[in-house]
């Protein structure tokens, strides 16, 4: 997918090259030209055979092309790819499961006394033949159940940076109001983003999303929106400056469960990726970048690695 994406982009830029390059000195970036704009002919001629009423000429016929090839990247290769991903995410995660089932069907493991599942089975001793059937039924229900739970969600995890050293020597009350303010400025764009719970530390936060692109439009419009709080909001000397993280990947979701409760290795890695983040920017390790689709632009190779993950960066423009 990813080749047939590339090859997309070079259609598209082959097709720029024959309307606006200019020919070049030397032979061999000339048969390189050539030979691009030789790809491009190629398709237009057959655009122009097909379509001779719509495309029928040299421009007609390229910008049909352009759009047909960004079509086809974004709506077939990109979402093919982020479909196997997906999947990818689903089988590495059950497989835990059926590792852990495989384990309590070992000869040798018997199941603890002090778990009883009904009135019979409090009669039974643990290593009889019928107590253990049962146990498995009722560990592989417990499976199925909590297999159904499992969702491809993302993480945001937002801090206020230096926020202790922000309130030394300040009103009380002029902190108080200043920090409700942001809880409300920050919980309101959560909110207008999709934002599904969220657990707060006193100046932090963890917000769970459907999709990455989600949780990434979400801290942009808490960074951009900051300037304007400092000007209006706040009435301390201190301005407000935030780190982001965010992750993405498969969870037990339960709506039930209050965020401050979930325990996963994702949420975790939100967390991770805010603080070693930069000022008013945005960490995100490599496999929840690459799931991103209207929030992508902006972000660069952070050069670093977190958690064994090649991240991202983004940071608002001065």
């Amino acid at each position: 997918m990813r080749l047939l994406g590339y090859f997309a982009v070079i259609v598209v830029v082959s097709t720029l090259l024959s309307w606006f390059a200019p020919t070049p000195d030397s032979p061999t970036a000339r048969d390189l030209l050539l030979a691009l704009i030789s790809v491009q002919a190629f398709f237009t001629d057959g655009i122009r055979d097909l379509f001779p009423t719509i495309a029928g000429g040299k421009y007609e016929s390229g910008v049909f092309l352009i759009i047909t090839s960004v079509v086809f990247k974004v709506v077939l290769t990109d979402s093919v790819k982020l479909a196997f991903e997906n999947k990818i995410d689903e089988l590495e995660f059950k497989g835990h499961g059926e590792e852990l089932e495989a384990t309590a069907g070992l000869p040798g493991r018997e199941p603890s006394e002090s778990v009883p599942l009904d009135a019979t089975s409090k009669s039974r001793q643990p290593g009889d033949t019928a107590s253990r059937a049962e146990l498995l039924r009722v560990f592989a229900a417990t499976k199925k159940k909590l297999d159904s739970m499992v969702k491809n969600l993302a993480f945001l995890s937002v801090d206020v940076v230096g926020s202790s050293a922000m309130k030394e020597g300040e009103n009380a009350s002029d902190v108080q109001f200043t920090f409700d303010e942001y809880k409300l400025f920050v919980t309101s764009i959560l909110g207008a983003n999709g934002a599904l719970k969220s657990a707060w530390t006193p100046d932090g936060a963890m917000t769970c999303f459907p999709t990455a692109d989600k949780a990434v439009k979400a801290a942009m419009e808490i960074v951009h929106g900051l300037s304007a709080f400092n000007k209006e909001k706040k009435t301390i000397r201190a301005d407000f400056i935030v780190r982001c993280g965010v992750s993405a990947g498969m969870v037990h979701y339960d709506e039930a469960t209050p965020m401050e409760e979930m325990s996963e290795y994702v949420v975790d890695l939100a967390g991770h990726m805010q603080k070693h983040g930069v000022p008013n920017g945005i960490f995100i390790p490599r496999n929840a970048y690459d799931k991103l689709w209207a929030t992508k632009e902006g972000f660069h190779p952070a050069n670093t690695v977190i958690d064994g993950h090649e991240v991202f960066v983004w940071t608002a423009k001065k």
